[in-house]
């Protein structure tokens, strides 16, 4: 079975769990023409599903809720307030926040001096290339959460496993910020192409300024 046809058995399927869904196999292909993949689909908004391939209102909620509903699973997993301060760990958590997801979206993890994760807030998101990124609503959120440190998240869905520079420039302006309200951040995560690397790690930042040292910024 291809991986078109094995989408398209996955879609009938979930289709067929509905109530008056109509014609499953049907609705499955205009699905693929449109959206290329069942994951795509399902990513869709259930407005776009209604008005571009005849999907009835209660099956176009049921395909756009599975993604959510197996990223709330995956991070179940880890429990309500993991530690998160150590990287091999929020590299697991951060992994477990994209599935299925296919425009850029950026996280902020706000964890307490412990390094638990207290809040996990999706703030933004954009297309396929890019998501917007704004270092003081960045920053209200943390206050707003009672955060102690923090660590910000986004993915890259075309799977470029590498940090824009514009990626590496507002993270510099989100750093410099927080630390001026005594907030550090602790790394910033990108998750593409099956893997997740840290900015931080990758030595993109000096790490004078994730430090906080005084006169780091250039």
């Amino acid at each position: 079975m291809s991986e078109r046809e094995g989408d398209g058995a996955r879609l009938v399927g979930l289709i067929r769990h509905t109530p008056d869904a109509g014609d499953a196999p049907a609705i499955a292909r205009r699905l693929l023409e449109r959206y290329g993949s069942a994951a795509a689909a399902m990513e869709s908004d259930p407005e776009d599903l209604i008005a571009s391939c005849g999907v009835r209102p209660r099956t176009a909620e049921l395909i756009c809720a599975v993604p959510s509903a197996a990223r709330r699973a995956l991070r179940d997993d880890f429990g309500k307030s993991p530690r998160l301060d150590a990287p091999e760990r929020a590299r697991e958590y951060v992994a477990a926040l994209y599935p299925g997801v296919h425009r850029e979206r950026l996280y902020l993890l706000c964890m307490d001096p412990s390094g638990k994760l207290i809040n996990c807030a999706a703030l933004f998101q954009g297309t396929r290339d890019e998501s917007p990124f704004y270092p003081r609503l960045i920053a209200e959120r943390a206050i707003r959460s009672g955060a102690a440190k923090v660590s910000l998240a986004h993915n890259h869905p075309d799977g470029t496993a590498a940090f824009s520079r514009a990626d590496v420039r507002a993270t510099r302006d989100a750093i410099g910020l927080l630390r001026a309200i005594g907030i550090p951040v602790l790394e910033h995560w990108l998750c593409a192409g099956g893997r997740v690397i840290g900015m931080r790690e990758s030595g993109l930042i000096p790490e004078g300024e994730w430090a906080g040292e005084v006169g780091a910024n250039p």
